[in-house]
């Protein structure tokens, strides 16, 4: 997938729906993992290496974490569906 992580921002408030399942998910908080700063399982990962993840809560009700590549490359796929928050 290389860069294509740039091309789509996601924000706390944007909505997702997801087109196979008929869910809608909204993005609640970004989270940044390093194994600089975190205990194990970070520990881990090469030094330098950030993990990216948002929390998103699902309706029905659900709280899930995905990596931010993930949910951009669903996104991509056309699996999910972005509504920005305005």
């Amino acid at each position: 997938m290389g860069n294509d992580s740039n091309t789509i921002s996601l924000c706390v408030g944007d909505i997702v729906y997801d087109t196979v399942s008929g869910e809608i998910g909204i993005l609640l908080s970004r989270v940044v993992r390093s194994p600089d700063k975190e205990p194990y399982p970070y520990s881990r990962m090469p030094s330098g290496f950030v993990l990216y993840a948002w929390r998103v809560w699902w309706v029905p009700p659900d709280d899930t974490l995905y990596t931010e590549s993930g949910l951009v490359g669903m996104i991509e796929s056309g699996r999910l569906i972005l509504y920005k928050n305005i």
